[in-house]
């Protein structure tokens, strides 16, 4: 921790010759140690616009010594506490020579959050350079808009339909083989098949006719006991075959699920070619894509038209349109952090250090009489935006915020980000929130602050 500070007190004026005047103690002071005369021809300038600004505080440079050295150690624990009354200009002084300093220093990259699709509420992060995580947040953006026109197109195609009638066609098929044999088999014992409400029924026929209870009763015991026995039979063998119903509808759905995956495959391929083309430098980046464009494949539905209500069941414009755009919410980039402006490293001065404006909040909204969240909702703090550079705040704000102290320090101590919310902090949530993967941290804190809020630590140390 590096002290710096500013004293006020009575400096002794430089000797200017043996004939300077002298105060004496008990007498007046002469004029002339009152009084010093300029004469206009001495100044090396015409005009006071021609003089440069000064580099910079004047009569400070102990303190500015201390400051340079301090922002030059880029170690983790290296921090500062600028102390002095208020009203010296310590914030002005201190902001300025981090700035200079910060134009020479390289730019921090972009961060951004991305949706987990393994686990939605644990979200990624993800680095980019700077100023590039906002063109993927638009490509990303056209993606989805390209793909909602783009996949309902190739559904509608004649290939996929004929595909399509294909695997219906044969799996119909197996089903009516195997209903048909076990339906033979029970003709030749004199069995019929019946379709009822409830399913398939086994009823003793005799002469093309199905016989009524009274019927059967009414023919021989050795009769009815061998017929009761081919019943036992057939039903045995039904039993089988609906047994390998599911098994049969398992298969069927699975492959219509390949064929809508290869059908998805080949109409995004092109627009998938060009994202990861674009980011073929960023492991990171092109790992996310390649998860993308899985979750497409296995959700094109969500892609289609949705069916049409049925009639006297309509379906509000708005509940509709907030239903699409939870669909889609999963495949935007929330950028946390766009440095696409910024040149050199980042100064950032909070005004309220509490803990929400420090790591970041994770913000909800209503939706159909609940709260929900995502990742689109996380919001940063000053230690995201101060990321890679400096951060400026007042000490007796940060130790009176609510949690900003406590949370500040167990970031650096961390070397990271977590964005959580008081009730996580606490341990008092009860409910299910977002984990967000946390961002590392690297920011040179700089408190500004009396003395009095400094010193009481040391000694305690």
């Amino acid at each position: 921790m590096t002290v710096i500070g500013s004293s006020k007190g009575y400096r002794e004026p430089d000797s200017a010759g043996a004939d300077s005047p002298v105060a004496e103690p008990g007498r007046p002071l002469p004029a002339a140690l009152l009084y010093h005369p300029c004469d206009a021809t001495d100044l090396p300038f015409e005009l006071v616009s021609e003089i440069e600004d000064p580099l910079g505080p004047i009569g400070q440079d102990r303190a500015v010594e201390a400051v340079e050295f301090a922002v030059r150690m880029r170690r983790k624990g290296y921090n500062i506490y600028a102390l002095g009354p208020s009203g010296t200009g310590k914030h002005t002084i201190i902001e300025q020579l981090l700035r200079r300093r910060a134009d020479g220093m390289p730019t921090p990259p972009d961060w951004s959050y991305v949706n987990n699709f393994a686990d939605p509420q644990k979200p990624h992060r993800l680095q980019l350079p700077a100023g590039r995580a906002p063109g993927l947040r638009d490509a990303m953006r056209r993606l989805v808009e390209e793909l909602r026109a783009a996949l309902p197109a190739a559904f509608e195609r004649d290939d996929y339909r004929a595909r399509r009638e294909v695997i219906d066609q044969r799996f119909r098929q197996r089903n009516e083989q195997a209903f048909g044999e076990l339906q033979r088999r029970a003709e030749q014992k004199g069995i019929a098949m019946l379709r009822t409400p409830m399913g398939l029924a086994l009823a003793p026929r005799r002469d093309g006719k199905v016989l009524t209870p009274e019927m059967f009763e009414g023919l021989p015991e050795a009769e009815r006991e061998r017929i009761q026995h081919d019943l036992e039979d057939v039903q045995g063998e039904l039993e089988a075959v609906m047994q390998k119903v599911p098994q049969s509808e398992r298969e069927h759905r699975e492959a219509v699920r390949e064929l809508n995956r290869e059908t998805t495959g080949a109409a995004i391929a092109l627009m998938m070619n060009e994202l990861h083309a674009g980011y073929h430098d960023l492991p990171d980046v092109a790992e996310y894509l390649d998860a993308v464009e899985r979750d497409i494949k296995e959700n094109a539905d969500d892609f289609l038209p949705a069916m049409q209500p049925r009639e006297g069941m309509p379906v509000a414009a708005a509940v509709e349109e907030a239903v699409t755009e939870t669909r889609f919410r999963r495949y935007q980039v929330n950028v946390i952090v766009d440095n696409s402006g910024q040149h050199g490293a980042p100064v950032i001065y909070e005004d309220n250090p509490t803990h929400q404006t420090l790591v970041g909040r994770v913000e909800h909204i209503a939706r159909f009489g609940t709260l929900v969240t995502d990742f689109n909702l996380l919001t940063p703090g000053a230690l995201h935006c101060a990321n890679g550079g400096y951060l400026l705040l007042d000490a007796q704000r940060l130790l009176a915020g609510n949690f900003g102290w406590a949370s500040l320090k167990r970031a650096l101590n961390a070397g990271e980000i977590r964005s959580e919310t008081l009730e996580q902090l606490l341990s008092v949530a009860s409910t299910v929130s977002l984990q967000p993967e946390p961002i590392p941290l690297d920011v040179k804190v700089v408190l500004l602050g009396p003395p009095l809020v400094y010193y009481p630590a040391e000694r305690a140390r």
